[in-house]
């Protein structure tokens, strides 16, 4: 009698732990505001994010998330900061009003914020790569904005700042967007800076660039050039990874494939294909994600089908990031006022089905 009570004891325990399994998968929400979330960063200490508290604010306060902790801190409730980039134990940040912008550096543990930099026009993009910080600023054009035509172009220039503060440099200027930069900077490799700059505002009729320049500054080169302006790169680890249109000849701007290239001198090679359009890559403990606003999918290491994760629907599909062994994604309808999380490791899932609540 004892024997077949420990088995179905057993078995139930089988089923339980089955069951939080698979519902600890998915995307589940561990923080909801009543504003809305606009930008999403994490590294090994936890996770920063800015809200808006109305959508036509001009940017958000920054709120932080510490490994471990249950319930976030407002780190700076000033609402005009629009981008954030985590280096240790500080968060930089650009404040905006209007067209012109600040640099500002916040201690993660609370304190005083320290003015880097100030009178920045439409700066954007910012990134901070071993000490050094990376921006872009845009001159709009003096008339109407015509491409291919200098003086009649808006004006995108590139900009380093060491962290610490003292004199900024220019290291390259290119063509602008009149709504200012709409690609990102993806970090340095080799003494050179790489950047993703997009052209056009459709997907029919844009193009992703994939250029570097030396971070002394000098001449950018090109390294990939792609149709569509949804197509996105990161780069990890002396990689690069990219989107371009899919390598099916009959409706290539409808699916991406994901393709990786050595750098600085590499032959680039496709790892997968038949991915949806216009989504985002996120790279988090070597693996490579694909973020759009219905599903997030796991690509290969080496060519194969990418694996689907989860079948969601996400507000904003290219604000994903990693941390404490799960992605973070913003979901919420409709204005993406929820922040969620999906556990990638085993353990992560099972606790999360049986106690939904964040690590």
């Amino acid at each position: 009698m004892l024997t077949k009570l420990i088995a179905v004891a057993a078995s139930l325990l089988v089923v339980l732990a089955a069951l939080s399994y698979a519902r600890g998968g998915g995307f589940q929400p561990v923080y909801t505001t009543a504003g809305q979330i606009v930008g999403l960063a994490a590294d090994d200490d936890g996770l920063l994010w800015l809200e808006k508290p109305k959508p036509d604010s001009p940017g958000g306060s920054l709120f932080a998330l510490a490994k471990g902790a249950d319930a976030p801190s407002c780190l700076h409730p000033d609402p005009h900061l629009t981008e954030i980039a985590v280096a240790g134990d500080r968060v930089f940040g650009i404040e905006l009003a209007g067209d012109l912008g600040a640099l500002v550096a916040i201690p993660r543990s609370g304190g005083g914020v320290t003015r880097l930099a100030g009178d920045l026009i439409r700066p954007a993009g910012l990134a901070e790569q071993a000490g050094t910080l990376y921006w872009t600023e845009t001159t709009p054009a003096s008339q109407a904005h015509v491409y291919h035509v200098p003086v009649l172009e808006a004006r995108t220039t590139i900009h380093a700042l060491p962290a610490g503060g003292g004199q900024s440099r220019a290291l390259v200027a290119f063509p602008g967007e009149p709504a200012g930069f709409q690609g990102k900077l993806l970090g340095v490799q080799a003494e050179r800076l790489y950047w993703l700059d997009r052209f056009g505002q459709r997907l029919s009729d844009g193009w992703a660039v994939v250029r570097r320049v030396p971070t002394a500054g000098g001449v950018p080169e090109a390294l990939t050039v792609q149709r569509s302006v949804g197509n996105d790169a990161v780069l990890e680890g002396g990689e690069l990874f990219f989107t371009a249109p899919s390598e099916d000849a009959g409706q290539p701007l409808n699916y991406r494939c994901l393709r990786r290239v050595q750098v600085p001198a590499g032959e680039p090679e496709t790892l997968t294909d038949w991915l949806p359009a216009a989504g985002r890559l996120v790279r988090y403990r070597g693996t490579t994600y694909y973020c759009v606003l219905d599903g997030v999918w796991a690509v290969p290491a080496r060519i194969a089908p990418p694996t689907l994760l989860i079948d969601t629907l996400l507000t904003a599909g290219k604000l994903v990031a990693g941390m404490g062994g799960g992605l973070y994604a913003v979901g919420g309808t409709p204005s993406g006022n929820s922040l969620c999380r999906m556990p990638l490791t085993f353990g992560g899932r099972l606790r999360a089905g049986l106690f939904p609540r964040h690590e």
